[in-house]
C-alpha cells in the first residue's frame, strides 16, 4: 500500500500537482487512492452545493429548464456523494 504526504486539494485539480506539492507536505497517513477517495467526496459535496444555488438563482428568474438542469446535476452529484462516501467508510481502519 502507497502513502504519500498529501497536504492540500490542488486548485486547478491537476492530480500530478498534488503528487508534487505532497513531496514537501505533511503526512496525511492515507493511502493515495484513500486521499483521492476523500478529494472525490469534497468535490461533489461542493458541486451539490453550488449546483442548488444555480437552481434556485435559475428559477427565481423564471428559467425553469436551467433551474431543472441545474436540480439534475446536484441529484447526480448526490448520488456520487453517497457512492464516495461508501467507498471511503469501507476503506478507513476501523
Amino acid at each position: 500500500m502507497t502513502e504519500t504526504t498529501h497536504d492540500q486539494t490542488p486548485a486547478s485539480g491537476d492530480h500530478a500537482g498534488t503528487r508534487a506539492a505532497a513531496a514537501t507536505g505533511t503526512p496525511t497517513g492515507l493511502p493515495d487512492h484513500v486521499y483521492d477517495l476523500v478529494l472525490l467526496l469534497q468535490q461533489a459535496a461542493e458541486d451539490v452545493v453550488r449546483y442548488t444555488a444555480f437552481a434556485l438563482d435559475a428559477r427565481a428568474a423564471g428559467d425553469d429548464e436551467l433551474a431543472a438542469w441545474c436540480e439534475e446535476l446536484a441529484g447526480s452529484d448526490r448520488r456520487i456523494v453517497a457512492r464516495a462516501g461508501r467507498l471511503l467508510r469501507e476503506r478507513l481502519p476501523s
